[in-house]
């Protein structure tokens, strides 16, 4: 299994800050989900959006977010996604903001898989094995999991060993 993620780079509008100027906390999960339709798209093949309205598809059934510093407008984004877990039904993604070479936002979605009536049913042999292809680098010697990943680069390269919310 390799361990990697997808770097997926969005611009940020004017509109996406607030009074502070830093990118207001809500964008955040805008942000999240355009990087995930992004990585389906980029994992399933362009016709996966328009198939789940006939076939089902995937939801989001929880969303936990880490701010680990103040994210900016006119500075490039990047949206690392992978996936940290995969279970009988549901997968988490891990989606990572990154400026300037260091994590602004960590987002990690449950995503449960549907049918085209909206209920759940389990991930095909095929679908658990393209998400294992996308497994998040390694989380082990973390103090916990929104610390895992800050840092991280593409696997096989080097870490900057440095842990969100340090420093400023």
């Amino acid at each position: 299994m390799t361990e990697r993620y997808l770097p997926i780079p969005l611009e940020l509008r004017w509109s996406d800050q607030d009074l502070l100027g830093h990118i207001n906390n809500a964008r955040v999960v805008t942000l999240a989900e355009e990087a995930r339709v992004r990585f389906q798209v980029h994992v399933d093949g362009p016709d996966s959006v328009a198939e789940s309205e006939t076939v089902g598809g995937r939801v989001v059934a929880r969303q936990v977010i880490d701010y680990h510093r103040p994210a900016h407008y006119g500075t490039p984004l990047e949206v690392r996604v992978g996936v940290l877990r995969v279970g009988t039904s549901s997968f988490t993604l891990r989606h990572q903001g990154v400026q300037e070479g260091r994590p602004v936002f960590t987002v990690d979605a449950v995503m449960v898989v549907i049918t085209g009536d909206g209920s759940s049913r389990p991930l095909t042999d095929t679908e658990r094995a393209g998400l294992e292809d996308w497994r998040w680098p390694d989380l082990e010697g973390a103090e916990d999991d929104s610390a895992a990943g800050a840092g991280v680069v593409t696997a096989g390269a080097a870490s900057s060993g440095t842990r969100p919310g340090a420093g400023s």
